[in-house]
């Protein structure tokens, strides 16, 4: 996926989707959000994985405005899988209603440090070399929902 190259192309992607997700999961009721296969995760434990990256896009917005990369760099398929699943872990025995206020409050967050990221730091891919050739733009596309 392209980076968006504008804060407010950035806001809008961003907001429709999550606009999309919320709109989805709305349909579903409390026991179906609870619900899961064995060794499946549950839409309840869906929602705290993303809520986990809404979190990790705040860590890094807030590390890059210091001139840092964060402090858990991810740099691989291990890495995220290690990520994910102590975020998994750290989350399993939220209620709904802890993980639901998490998903809220964690993507609200992440929006307001998006707010006040400058646009240089934002856009410009050369300002976070850590980063992978990619702009913190890029990163808040592909981890906020």
């Amino acid at each position: 996926m392209p980076a968006p190259t504008t804060r407010d192309e950035l806001l809008r992607l961003v907001r429709e989707g999550r606009a999309r997700l919320e709109a989805d999961v709305a349909r579903f009721t409390e026991a179906e959000m609870l619900s899961a296969e064995p060794g499946q995760w549950s839409l309840k434990d869906t929602l705290a994985h993303i809520a986990a990256w809404d979190r990790r896009t705040c860590a890094i917005l807030e590390s890059a405005s210091r001139g840092q990369p964060p402090a858990d760099r991810i740099s691989g398929s291990a890495d995220v899988d290690r990520f994910n699943a102590a975020a998994h872990e750290r989350n399993r025995d939220k209620t709904l209603s802890e993980v639901l206020d998490e998903f809220k409050t964690a993507f609200e967050d992440s929006m307001a440090w998006v707010d006040r990221t400058p646009d240089e730091l934002l856009f410009d891919p050369a300002r976070v070399p850590w980063n992978g050739g990619n702009s913190l733009a890029w990163n808040v596309a592909a981890n906020t929902f």
